[in-house]
């Protein structure tokens, strides 16, 4: 595993801004590199292909519908990541500005804000879902399957807000390697086993996986939402903006 460092941040001194961003790349036969974020773990692909094997299990018809559903749902979901974003960008700044106490309130504004506006997408989401997805399929039983998935979809996505949020909140402050092993523990602990049991085992179906993808969401966003609470990225925000000084002492000529 090869962990490369970079921070982002502006510098009290010069007022210019640094780029600084955790990664983790790791080459393997797929040939694929992996960013430190909300969906860049390494069990991300592994795991979300053994939760759609488990659908295509349940027939054409849950398949379908949880295909639908997941494309309708891509543009909460892209709204979270925007917000996520948005926020690795203010945080990074204000971290390498040694603003550290602002830093911490903008991330758990961000949050309050992110989950009134995704929970009023949501909700919009899922009264509209009998419209939207009848565009995708004449098939009642396909609809009527993909309906149920998008209102279970407003607790889903509520909770990948704490997720996304925190992730990228994290990552900014050069404390990624925590919401990478948070994200391996609950993906392959929790959402898959759990799919399975409630999918498969119980024979829930398709409302049994989602259930799992709820619980993997919130276990995941309260677990890095309290690490960012509790300061544990403060010391990681220290060591990124030392960084930073000393490369602006490398970058001054010498007197």
């Amino acid at each position: 595993l090869d962990v490369t460092t970079s921070i982002q941040g502006s510098s009290l001194n010069s007022g210019r801004s640094l780029s600084v961003t955790q990664t983790w790349a790791e080459p393997s036969a797929t040939g694929w590199t992996l960013v430190g974020g909300e969906n860049a773990y390494p069990s991300t692909c592994p795991s979300r292909m053994a939760v759609t094997s488990f659908a295509s299990r349940m027939g054409e018809t849950s398949l379908a519908a949880f295909a639908y559903s997941r494309q309708v749902t891509i543009w909460v979901m892209l709204s979270s990541t925007a917000i996520g974003l948005g926020t690795e960008i203010l945080v990074g700044h204000l971290v390498g500005a040694g603003e550290v106490e602002r830093a911490r309130r903008e991330l758990i504004a961000s949050v309050r804000k992110g989950l009134v506006f995704i929970l009023v997408a949501s909700l919009a989401m899922a009264l509209a879902a009998p419209h939207v997805l009848s565009l995708f399929s004449a098939d009642a039983a396909v609809v009527a399957a993909a309906v149920t998935l998008q209102r279970l979809g407003v607790l889903l996505e509520t909770g990948r807000v704490f997720n996304v949020v925190a992730v990228n909140g994290l990552r900014a402050t050069g404390d990624g390697r925590f919401p990478l092993l948070m994200g391996i523990f609950s993906m392959w602990g929790i959402w898959v086993p759990l799919a399975w049991l409630l999918g498969i085992h119980l024979q829930l179906g398709l409302a049994g996986i989602i259930i799992a993808m709820i619980a993997d969401e919130w276990v995941r966003g309260l677990l890095n939402f309290s690490r960012w609470t509790r300061g544990g990225w403060i010391k990681h925000a220290e060591h990124s903006r030392a960084q930073v000084a000393a490369a602006q002492e490398r970058e001054q000529p010498a007197a």
